[in-house]
């Protein structure tokens, strides 16, 4: 141990499991691996070409099976140490090349009051959004490369609070089109006529995909 720290790796995405359910929603059938849902703009992976809604199957030529796995192996990779990174995207694998990054020291602390702003229908019925503002941004540390209508209030009952999103989160796409204010999250939302719902949601874990059903009449 040299200079009296561990040095681990860092890739610069954030990850979830890839259930069945986002598998079929992304087009990756009978797939395995983790699912990415946010890339650091100028971190290894999005040097590397990674993107948003990739899967990644394959790391240093070991199978990928959950998100955990993966952040280990990422962990126990050098920095500067350059790795094979298999993807899947749109149906088919692409080779990628990372070198290995540090990770950053700066964690999260997300709290906010329960407000009510802009309450929405469909599969975001019993949400309430809110814009976010350079205070907000401030007081939730909120990534400067992150946009998007602030979720501010839950119905506890409600279909989107059973599939995750909290206060303090932030909408940065429906169904993969980019959200820039609470007013397109709403307009989205009302010209949306699918019963499930695909978010991108940053929170305290990063950025992530969340699959809404709308189970209303």
């Amino acid at each position: 141990m040299k200079f009296g720290y561990v040095v681990r790796g860092d890739l610069g995405v954030e990850t979830q499991d890839l259930t069945p359910e986002l598998a079929t929603e992304f087009k990756l059938h009978n797939a395995t691996g983790v699912l990415v849902g946010g890339v650091s703009p100028s971190g290894p992976a999005a040097r590397a070409g990674l993107k948003v809604g990739d899967a990644i199957s394959r790391f240093v030529g070991k199978e990928v099976l959950d998100a955990r796995q993966l952040m280990l192996s990422v962990a126990n990779a050098k920095p500067g140490q350059i790795v094979l990174v298999e993807v899947l995207r749109d149906g088919s694998s692409k080779p990628l090349r990372v070198t290995i990054g540090n990770p950053s020291s700066k964690t999260l602390r997300v709290k906010v009051d329960r407000s009510v702003h802009e309450r929405n229908p469909g599969a975001l019925q019993g949400v309430f959004l809110g814009e976010l503002n350079s205070e907000l941004r401030q007081r939730l540390e909120i990534p400067s490369e992150v946009e998007g209508a602030v979720v501010f209030d839950l119905y506890a009952a409600s279909a989107a609070a059973q599939a995750g999103p909290r206060p303090g989160d932030v909408i940065q796409s429906i169904n993969r089109q980019e959200v820039r204010n609470a007013e397109e999250a709403s307009q989205l939302m009302h010209n949306a006529k699918d019963k499930r719902t695909l978010l991108r949601v940053w929170g305290n874990r990063g950025s992530h995909f969340v699959l809404i059903e709308d189970l209303a009449p």
